[in-house]
């Protein structure tokens, strides 16, 4: 099932879509100084790996979770 979601947080920034994917394999989050600045998601489709678009500002620290 799709669930879409309302977006939450502040005003300014861009709309982030990457699709309808079957699951999320991994996520990429990097770290401001007092906020989430970056993330970057791969997702499975019938077995193919897909690298969706990074969205925010890319930082130093990108943790793979």
């Amino acid at each position: 099932m799709v669930l879409k979601l309302e977006a939450k947080g502040s005003k300014k920034g861009n709309v982030r879509d990457d699709g309808v994917h079957e699951y999320v394999r991994k996520v990429y989050v990097g770290k401001g100084e007092d906020c989430i600045a970056f993330v970057k998601f791969e997702y499975v489709d019938d077995s193919e790996v897909i690298t969706g678009d990074e969205h925010g500002e890319r930082t130093q620290e990108v943790e793979e979770v």
